[in-house]
């Protein structure tokens, strides 16, 4: 399942309640926003940088830089497909910036496209140091 968070006029509140339920919906949004990991400032990232992200440390390639110091990156999903979520530095490493999967799919974005090439050429091409 698939939600373009930024279309306009999208009501995020319900768009969350479908995906995550109403229990797990309220009780996320009872939490304190520090608790659910606010971002720090982050380190100096660029557009088309290579981070690691997550507890599986699955490389990602940075597309967008964020007003609130998240980014956006996308990253190889389970079934070799491109994904893209925010991520957040949380002052020692980079995490997804939302519980539970909130990417889309990144292979079906133009805007994406040269930031899919570079994930792709970069994870599949013999490059040992990612």
């Amino acid at each position: 399942m698939e939600y373009n968070w930024d279309q306009r006029g999208a009501d995020k509140d319900l768009l969350a309640k479908k995906w995550l339920g109403e229990d797990l919906y309220k009780t996320n949004k009872l939490k304190p926003q520090k608790e659910r990991g606010e971002c720090m400032d982050r380190p100096i990232v660029k557009p088309g940088d290579v981070i690691t992200i997550g507890k599986e440390y699955k490389k990602a390639v940075v597309c967008k830089l964020q007003e609130n110091n998240e980014i956006e990156i996308v990253y190889m999903g389970n079934k070799d497909d491109a994904i893209n979520e925010n991520a957040c530095w949380n002052g020692s490493a980079w995490e997804f910036s939302h519980p539970g999967p909130c990417g889309g799919y990144a292979d079906n974005n133009p805007r994406l496209k040269e930031f899919v090439g570079l994930l792709r050429n970069k994870t599949y091409n013999g490059y040992s140091h990612l």
